[in-house]
């Protein structure tokens, strides 16, 4: 093979691999792997709105309830010449519409003159009032309760009622005692406190208003009134809780039966045991009821106790 064939076959070689080997590139997959940056338009900018400027000394402060203090005494020696002798709830029976109405023993009106009590007519505007005080004993008579409940909140009547401290440390009774709150009944403390030392007293029914703004969640409310267990109580105790801020509340008559009507008149004070074997067969639910029925159409209005 001449020279000049051999170059010529070289070239035409050359020429050929260059050939393919741009056709392979042009061929090839683009490469997608490169970061593509977005053109960002330029940011519009923004005015903020001004913040309003509020005036607070004319902004009317939302209402808090102020925890009610314990009232303060400081010396329990000046009360220890009051007596601790048993005194009974025992009025006498009115024969006529003016009578007062007293004690039956002249030593108890003794006992008491000058301090805060009340027996009948608690100083109430009307001149018609009832004042039915149902004492609560068991979470076995709820449901009579709360069927009196039903009956007051139906004929918007107002009765009080006054809670031991076993009745208050039953937490199957806490419903009824918020009921009693929320219809705006009169809600007081029951016991007998007369074997317990000045302060001893004074201690235990605090607790009893500790117990009620624990259950119903009210560290503002307490009560303004007491009544004996078992109708007993001192002048001692009268007097200390007096200074303790309570009106001991005694009553005309110890039970609802059939033979109140005939003693119902303005002003009486009527206490309902609710579940007490002496009286549970009297003072039952359907009783009170009954009684209260008549007395609304009589013309009496049902109040709860107030100061």
């Amino acid at each position: 093979m001449r020279k000049s064939q051999i170059v010529a076959l070289i070239i035409l070689i050359l020429a050929v691999t260059i050939i393919i080997f741009v056709g392979s590139c042009q061929d090839r997959e683009p490469d997608n792997t490169q970061s593509l940056k977005p053109t960002i338009a330029p940011a519009t900018p923004t005015v903020a709105a001004p913040t309003p400027t509020v005036d607070m000394s004319t902004q009317t402060p939302e209402p808090t309830a102020t925890p009610v203090q314990r009232p303060v005494i400081s010396d329990y020696t000046k009360y220890d010449d009051y007596s601790k002798d048993t005194l009974k709830i025992a009025t006498k029976d009115k024969v006529n519409a003016d009578d007062e109405v007293v004690f039956a023993d002249r030593g108890v009106t003794e006992a008491l003159n000058g301090l805060d009590y009340i027996l009948s007519n608690p100083g109430s505007n009307s001149t018609t009032d009832v004042y039915v005080c149902i004492m609560l004993n068991s979470y076995k008579y709820n449901d009579n309760i709360n069927a009196i409940l039903d009956f007051a909140r139906a004929s918007s009547v107002k009765l009080s009622f006054f809670a031991t401290a076993s009745y208050l440390s039953n937490s199957e009774n806490y419903e009824v005692i918020r009921t009693i709150y929320r219809d705006g009944h009169t809600l007081g403390v029951r016991g007998n406190f007369s074997t317990l030392s000045h302060q001893g007293l004074c201690d235990t029914v605090w607790n009893l208003e500790v117990k009620y703004q624990t259950i119903l969640q009210d560290a503002s409310f307490r009560t303004n009134f007491y009544t004996p267990e078992k109708k007993e109580f001192s002048q001692r105790d009268v007097v200390l809780l007096n200074a303790m801020g309570y009106t001991p509340v005694f009553r005309y008559q110890g039970l609802i039966d059939s033979t109140t009507k005939d003693k119902t008149y303005d002003g009486v004070v009527l206490r309902a045991y609710m579940g007490e074997s002496d009286y549970a067969k009297d003072s039952t639910a359907e009783n009170i009821i009954s009684y209260i029925t008549w007395g609304l159409q009589q013309g009496y209005k049902f109040a709860g106790l107030s100061k």
